[in-house]
């Protein structure tokens, strides 16, 4: 049990103070719950927050119909639901018994973004800026006023942009 115990302290102290630069987003194409594809790779040029979450995970539960909520007041940043692991027919039962209708929801079955963004627990926050590069990981649940604060800083940085390639 010590030993168990050892390993986890090790390896969220190696997470915390790891130094690597995050990731590029991921040239896989991924499905949407809504039947079409989505390339998170050529959304570059929109600020973009991707939250890694599972119907069965407690923390995602509680923090999704606030972050739907906060998400469909803006349009200044695209917000995407990755579930992690599931089917689309769990991830329906889930958002139907919810009464949430978050506008792209995301179906990663094998955990491609988990993996590779290094994403080692549920929920985990992702805010990435429009020239593609992650800002921001936010490992568990988010509160409303964090969540409202990224993603008012990363629709700054989107207006940055469009006023540079205007000028």
């Amino acid at each position: 049990m010590s030993i168990g115990l050892a390993l986890t302290a090790w390896n969220v102290s190696y997470q915390v103070t790891a130094v690597s630069e995050a990731p590029n987003l991921p040239d896989e194409t991924i499905a949407l719950l809504s039947g079409g594809p989505i390339q998170l790779a050529e959304r570059k040029g929109r600020p973009l927050v991707i939250n890694l979450w599972a119907s069965w995970c407690p923390p995602c539960r509680r923090e999704m119909p606030m972050m739907v909520d906060v998400a469909g007041g803006q349009d200044q940043v695209d917000v995407v639901f990755a579930n992690q692991g599931e089917g689309p027919d769990t991830i329906r039962q889930f958002l139907e018994a919810e009464a949430l209708q978050p506008e792209l929801v995301a179906v990663d079955f094998g955990q491609v973004l988990s993996r590779h963004f290094g994403a080692f627990g549920m929920p985990t926050t992702l805010f990435i800026t429009p020239d593609g590069r992650v800002e921001h990981t936010h490992l568990g649940e988010i509160s409303r006023a964090v969540f409202k604060s990224r993603l008012e800083a990363l629709a700054r940085s989107g207006a940055d942009i469009s006023t540079q390639e205007t000028e």
